[in-house]
C-alpha cells in the first residue's frame, strides 16, 4: 500500500510518509496562528520545497490564519494556501464539481479550492497549479483538497 492509498483508505497519517517534514510541519504550528491544514495526498514525485505565511496583504496580522506551502516535481510546482474565507467560497469561480471550484487556468496557472469551517472561522484550502502545462485533472486537484487534514 502506498502513502496516497494508505491516506485515501483511512490508515492513520503515522502509517503513510508526510507530504511536508516533520521539522517544518513542526516549525508551521509553532508560527500560524490556529489549526494547520495540510494535504494528505500528493500526485507522485512531488516534494516539499518550502512554506511561508501569508496573508491577503502580504504581511500577516496578529490572528490571521494564511498561510502557503509549495511542493514541486520538476518544473512543475503546486501552492497549498490556507487562509481566512470572508466571502461566499464560490465567489469568483468560474465552475464547480462537488464541494470543489476553479477558475478557468490563466497566464500562470490553473486555481482549484475548496472551503471548509473550523471553530467560528470559514477557511479557504486553495490549491494552485503553475504552469508549464499539463495541469492536474479537476479530479485530481479534488482529491488532493479533500486530503485536507490538521497537520
Amino acid at each position: 500500500m502506498t502513502a496516497a492509498t494508505a491516506c485515501l483508505v483511512g490508515v492513520p497519517s503515522a502509517v503513510a510518509s508526510l507530504p511536508i517534514p516533520l521539522a517544518k510541519l513542526t516549525q508551521m504550528k509553532r508560527q500560524i496562528h490556529g489549526p494547520v491544514f495540510v494535504p494528505g495526498v500528493l500526485p507522485a514525485g512531488y516534494r516539499f520545497v518550502t512554506w511561508s505565511l501569508l496573508s491577503p496583504y502580504n504581511a500577516p496580522s496578529p490572528g490571521d490564519n494564511w498561510y502557503s506551502v509549495t511542493f514541486a516535481r520538476r518544473a512543475k510546482k503546486l501552492r497549498w494556501t490556507v487562509g481566512i474565507q470572508g466571502m461566499p467560497c464560490s465567489e469568483l469561480s468560474d465552475g464547480r464539481m462537488g464541494s470543489t471550484y476553479w477558475l478557468i487556468p490563466g497566464l500562470t496557472g490553473q486555481d482549484v479550492w475548496r472551503c471548509l469551517s473550523s471553530g467560528r472561522r470559514r477557511l479557504k484550502i486553495d490549491l494552485f497549479d503553475f504552469r508549464p502545462e499539463p495541469f492536474l485533472s479537476l479530479s485530481k486537484a479534488a482529491t488532493i483538497l479533500a486530503s485536507a487534514h490538521r497537520g
